[in-house]
């Protein structure tokens, strides 16, 4: 992994920070998942109406 690392010019340190945070699991996987089903249901809302709609689904 360290000279592909060099060959391509990537530090490892940022390679070692990148890969342990998709390790992880994100922390709003549910808003994100509410706010994708707001757009799924209008899709011509844009940000203010879906804020507003977590708002009134109490996610906010």
């Amino acid at each position: 992994m360290k000279d592909i690392l060099a060959v391509v010019g990537f530090p490892k340190a940022t390679y070692m920070y990148w890969q342990k945070r998709f390790d992880r699991e994100n922390p709003d996987k549910y808003l994100e998942d509410e706010i994708t089903k707001i757009h799924n249901e209008n899709k011509d809302y844009g940000y203010r109406r879906v804020y507003r709609e977590l708002r009134n689904r109490n996610f906010l």
